[in-house]
């Protein structure tokens, strides 16, 4: 499983089709169903499967600054342990087949297929920009497409992951196997403290993001923190993929997007789940 390029397109999809829920084909740049709907695959490898009547707007997800500032940060490697951890859940529970639900850009989807390459791993998000940076790095098959409609059949996948996304738990309930697992990523309650401080002087924490869902039954809960020194551009670009981006004075962003550097706390909780 793999971005589709021009010179690999006599290959069944991952993906169905949004409309009628058939498999799709990849044949001639595109993708095709049984029923005759196609949906052409971008010089970047992705495919887009988001129907308009599934937008929320115009151009959903992260724009092109948040996209953009999320790839080269994450690229920098601040975030490469939690990566690393999800792959060693993975490998533990001995996932075969994996789909990253609200992928943004690729990131830990790609560390994952680099590390444990006999996965086979899909990825979606929204985000059309995003898709088309993870996309441009290969190594999954991408579609633009939302968390609470995954064109993929039923049962398709050993594992979701659902990384700073929303929780789609009937969605996810559906496409993973009888006895697969969710790993869901939330920030901890310490989560950049150090940086709200900056922007708001009484920086505060995280509100609890605990998981209950009457599709999964809880079976791990994993706490990473740890500090992480961003310099230079990555400062802006950690603002920019933030939510704090928005609700945050100009002149405010502007102060901390000065700062030569800033140590701050990274802190996230991996909830691990399985069907109930």
């Amino acid at each position: 499983m793999g971005a589709f390029t021009s010179a690999d397109m006599s290959k069944r999809s991952v993906f169905v089709c949004p409309k009628c829920r058939e498999r799709l084909t990849a044949t001639a740049g595109s993708l095709t169903c049984s029923n005759g709907h196609c949906y052409d695959v971008a010089k970047e490898g992705y495919v887009n499967l988001l129907l308009a009547d599934k937008k929320h707007s115009l151009d959903p997800g992260d724009n092109k600054l948040m996209a953009r500032a999320r790839f080269d940060f994450l690229e920098n490697g601040y975030y490469k342990p939690l990566a690393n951890l999800l792959r060693d859940k993975l490998e533990k529970f001995g996932a075969k087949t994996v789909i990253d639900a609200g992928c943004g850009s690729g990131f830990y989807t790609r560390v994952i297929k680099s590390e444990l390459p006999s996965i086979e791993i899909c990825a979606i998000d929204i985000s059309k920009e995003a898709v088309r940076l993870g996309a441009k790095r290969g190594g999954a098959e991408y579609a633009v497409a939302g968390v609470y409609d995954i064109p993929t059949a039923d049962g398709a996948f050993d594992a979701v992951l659902s990384v700073f996304s929303p929780r789609a738990f009937a969605e996810y309930n559906r496409v993973l196997r009888t006895d697969g697992r969710l790993y869901i990523v939330y920030p901890a309650p310490e989560h950049l403290i150090e940086l709200k401080k900056v922007l708001y002087e009484e920086g505060t924490f995280e509100n609890d993001k605990s998981i209950e869902s009457e599709y999964f039954t809880k079976i791990d809960k994993t706490v990473l923190q740890y500090q992480i020194d961003v310099a230079g551009r990555d400062i802006g670009n950690l603002l920019a993929m933030t939510p704090y981006y928005y609700r945050t004075s100009p002149d405010k962003i502007a102060k901390a997007s000065e700062l030569e550097h800033l140590e701050t706390t990274v802190a996230f909780v991996v909830e691990e789940l399985e069907k109930a």
